[in-house]
């Protein structure tokens, strides 16, 4: 195998697939047969499930899905050919079965042949999350509400929530830009990261307002002062307003223009000097 060409690989793994899919059908039919002769229990084995783990060593996710579309094989016979030319594959098959047992159980009457053939040509070569979102839109199933948190066994938490179709294009645009940090897209990196800056940004923002540094005075609410209220201002400060005024004013000073900013400028001083003294208390 090591001397084979790209060409010779890519062949012989087209006809690996090919008997791959062949294998899959072969092996859901026999698992209808088995189950229709009650051959697991014959064989001592409580369920069709267990005998799958146990006597063929099939994980308990593997299990599930054969039988799931072996079930709507069975009910469903064009799914044979489907399954045989890749247009559907195992997963898809076991999602269908699954999610017309749910429908059933919520509406309390059956799906119809014609229904989950209509549902099988429309998810056709489609990926899982498609085939999800078919599959919820046709069979009407209840989607559900409720924001999960549970605590794992290895110091992490899993959380389920819902998000709308625009919450979930926003995310996965932000996962796409921010590629080149976490080349993986792990969904849980990407919104560590998120929080990260946020926290830091305001980690920042409270840091200069602890030192009294106003990024925009002119935005802060300015409190009335009392009739006749007289406050001291160092000439110090005063001096330090006017040069920075004049910096930034094409008149010159002693306009109306520059005295209206001026006392501006010292309102926002009285105001930033009233924070640090709150603050210091």
């Amino acid at each position: 195998m090591e001397f084979m060409t790209a060409d010779q690989i890519n062949e012989k793994l087209i006809s690996l697939t090919r008997n791959e899919r062949k294998l899959t059908h072969e092996i859901l039919n026999h698992i209808i047969l088995f189950q229709k002769v009650g051959g697991y229990l014959k064989l001592g084995y409580s369920s069709m499930h267990q005998y799958l783990t146990r006597a063929l060593g099939y994980s308990n996710d593997m299990s599930y899905r054969r039988l799931k579309a072996a079930q709507l094989m069975e009910d469903v016979p064009e799914v044979e050919d489907k399954l045989k030319s890749g247009e559907l594959n195992l997963t898809q098959a076991s999602l269908i079965q699954k999610s017309v047992e749910t429908a059933q159980k919520e509406k309390g009457t059956k799906v119809s042949k014609e229904t989950k053939a209509k549902i099988i040509q429309s998810i056709e070569k489609m990926n899982n999350f498609e085939t999800k979102s078919i599959l919820a839109s046709e069979l009407e199933i209840t989607p559900k509400l409720d924001d999960k948190v549970s605590p794992q066994s290895n110091n992490t938490v899993r959380v389920e929530l819902n998000l709308t179709q625009e919450q979930y294009k926003k995310l996965k645009l932000v996962q796409s830009l921010l590629s080149h940090k976490i080349p993986d897209q792990n969904l849980a990196s990407v919104i560590e990261l998120l929080l990260d800056q946020n926290l830091n940004k305001n980690s920042i923002t409270k840091d200069r307002m602890t030192r009294g540094f106003m990024l925009n005075p002119s935005k802060v609410h300015q409190r009335k002062a009392e009739p006749n209220q007289k406050r001291y201002i160092p000439t110090s400060v005063k001096q330090a307003g006017y040069f920075t005024l004049e910096c930034f004013s094409c008149k010159g000073e002693g306009t109306q223009e520059n005295q209206f900013g001026a006392e501006r400028f010292e309102n926002s001083l009285l105001r930033n000097e009233d924070n640090k003294t709150s603050l210091k208390a």
